[in-house]
């Protein structure tokens, strides 16, 4: 008997499933299907997360593996929700509630969050408050700041002059700065708080190795021209009598690139050799330094309970790494281990993944693209990722771009080529577009730099200029109207400095600055108030008010104010009387809030949130401060919004 596949039981999942496959690239179906542990070197746009989500829900649905069994690590929680998301989607389509509903508990997060559902379940076994919570970056940068102050303080008490010469060499926000930062950098990385300077050459023979490495890129006729564009600038300024001063940063003559490799590592022999030798001599004292700044900054955090992001990562290394137990429970739950933007993680994180990794047992999916490393900031190290690309033994590629046009990634493809050499794998264009291109579709506007050394204006404000000037002509000549262009940023640092230059040539603009509403400055400060309303003693959030147009006092007064608490928290300081030396402004400033504030704590336990919020702008007039904005509607609007919620 020959039925039709629609009449059987599941027809139309099996028909779902075969779509979905077609719906697959070959490159992206390679990547779903293939066996063991993999390494997908995956360009931008290339459907990754599609891939993730594929191979999550086949290893699932068709592998037959628990939910729980499976650990996927992705770089930021907003990723994780994302991935979650789609992972239940996907799993509803398949007529498999059960299992969208069993993804409550998955283990989808940022390699933190692992951290601390791990460190949740075995809190004793690390010496761990089993009531710890996470301590976000705000506030471990103001536990640091004043853990370096008492300790740098204890450092000073004696008068010992080489202590004093140290400090009067530095200064305090040098020191503050360079030993934080090597803190940091040291922590994670995984290692030990030592200054290890160790035998190292003399500054003179790194400076004259990186020369003759600079003239031979220099000379290097299969070099791309902004190789040895950096190497002939390179051998312009660092000549052979350098001080160390003068080289411990060449950070402006770096060059990309394969053929730049050798180039790059002397580049960095001569700052890594001019560093130590400026902190050789004071090697001891910074040393002694380093560690009371890091008793006074692990005693404080035992203080209140709290670990921060590194803290969280070391702990969970020395379980996993300990604790044979712990170990072998965790590797012996998880099949499949899901590691996305890899680009983004360091040896530390690496050597957690590979701890929770059963040898044999455990299927290891690693996605990533070297050239979208954007997290330097927060310690990622690409050459984790080059490193473990390069003995990776199932190697595969997404190249084919549903994102842009052909016309931009041909664009983008020349430029890349260019800048990173034979690294660069070129992307392809696989999206189609309804709507066809007219007239140039890339035009590139290049700003010289170096040409505005010495004019006394900011090359940035050329550069709005410039740019300000080209959307006005776009928008008289009729191409385009203001709300069809969209001005994109790497930061939205300076992004005030190119919306007043399209403000002065006329043009009306909306800045979203890659924050949404709610990282609107005027959101953030309403939504900062309404938390003080809730809880006075929450720092951040009156140190929020006070600097804001809410209140607005001096930086100075803030100071005295923290000065003036001589216990956490902040507020504290305010009720036992406003500190001394306050400017008669800023003293006029704190008596106005005060009074305002408690008359808000009493109506907002009887008023809505909208009427609430129309008070509170309303009794510090930041309404008008607002409106008064050229863009003061808009902002008005946001903060009305708010109320509305």
């Amino acid at each position: 008997m020959v039925r039709s596949v629609a009449d059987l039981q599941g027809a139309a999942r099996m028909t779902s499933v075969a779509e979905r496959t077609t719906a697959l690239n070959d490159e992206q179906r390679a990547a779903v299907e293939a066996a063991g542990t993999v390494f997908v070197s995956a360009g931008a746009g290339t459907g990754k997360t599609s891939v993730l989500v594929e191979r999550y829900v086949r290893a699932v649905c068709e592998r037959g593996l628990d939910v729980d069994s499976i650990l996927v690590i992705t770089y930021t929680r907003k990723a994780a929700g994302e991935l979650r998301s789609r992972i239940r989607s996907a799993f509803v389509e398949r007529d498999r509630p059960d299992l969208a509903r069993a993804l409550d508990g998955a283990w989808i997060s940022t390699i933190h969050g692992f951290c601390n559902r791990l460190l949740k379940a075995h809190p004793f076994a690390v010496g761990l408050d089993p009531r710890f919570r996470e301590l976000e970056d705000a506030g471990a940068a103001v536990l640091r700041g004043e853990a370096f102050e008492r300790a740098l303080e204890e450092f000073c008490a004696g008068g010992d002059e080489e202590r004093l010469r140290l400090l009067a060499t530095y200064r305090a926000d040098g020191l503050r700065r360079m030993l934080t930062g090597v803190y940091e950098t040291l922590r994670s990385a995984g290692r030990d708080l030592m200054l290890e300077l160790g035998e190292r050459p003399p500054l003179a023979e790194a400076v004259a190795a990186f020369r003759e490495e600079a003239a031979s890129l220099a000379a290097d006729e299969s070099a791309t021209a902004s190789q040895r564009g950096s190497a002939t600038e390179a051998l312009r300024t660092v000549i052979d009598s350098a001080p160390a001063a003068r080289v411990v940063d060449l950070s402006a003559h770096q060059a990309r690139g394969p053929r730049a490799a050798s180039y790059e590592l002397a580049r960095k022999a001569v700052e890594r050799s001019s560093l130590e030798e400026l902190a050789a001599h004071d090697r001891d004292l910074l040393q002694e330094l380093l560690e009371r700044f890091a008793a006074e900054y692990d005693a404080a955090k035992r203080r209140e309970s709290v670990v921060d992001f590194e803290d969280l990562q070391l702990a969970a290394r020395d379980l996993l790494r300990d604790s044979e137990d712990v170990r072998d429970s965790v590797r012996l739950r998880f099949r499949l281990l899901m590691v996305d933007e890899f680009q983004d993680t360091n040896g530390l994180q690496c050597e957690i993944v590979d701890l929770a990794a059963h040898p044999e047992l455990t299927e290891i999916f690693t996605v990533g693209d070297e050239f979208q490393s954007i997290y330097g900031f927060r310690h990622a190290d690409v050459e984790v990722f080059r490193e473990r690309r390069a003995h990776a033994s199932n190697l595969l590629t997404l190249r084919a771009n549903y994102r842009s046009r052909p016309q931009v990634l041909a664009a983008v493809n020349f430029l890349f080529a260019g800048a990173f050499g034979d690294e660069y794998q070129p992307l392809a264009a696989s999206a189609e577009f309804a709507d066809p291109v007219f007239g140039h579709p890339v035009e590139l506007m290049v700003t010289d730099k170096a040409s505005y050394r010495g004019t006394g204006e900011h090359w940035r404000h050329g550069e709005a200029r410039a740019i300000a000037t080209r959307v006005r002509e776009l928008v008289d000549s009729g191409e385009a109207l203001p709300g069809e262009i969209v001005v994109l940023f790497a930061a939205g640092t300076d992004a005030e400095r190119y919306e007043e230059a399209l403000r002065l040539e006329g043009l009306p603009t909306y800045r979203a600055t890659g924050r949404g509403y709610f990282g609107q400055q005027q959101v953030v400060d309403l939504l900062a108030y309404l938390r003080l309303l809730h809880n006075r003693y929450d720092d951040v959030a009156l140190a929020t008010v006070l600097a804001s147009p809410l209140v607005g006092i001096s930086n100075d007064s803030l100071v005295l104010i923290r000065r003036n608490a001589t216990r956490r928290p902040l507020f504290t300081a305010l009720e036992k009387g406003l500190p001394e030396n306050l400017t008669a402004e800023d003293e006029r400033l704190l008596r106005a809030f005060l009074q305002r504030y408690e008359r808000l704590v009493s109506a907002s336990a009887r008023v809505g949130l909208e009427r609430l919020c129309d008070e509170i702008l309303a009794a510090h007039d930041y309404d008008l401060a607002v409106l008064a904005r050229w863009d003061g509607s808009r902002r008005f609007a946001n903060l009305r919004k708010l109320g509305r919620l």
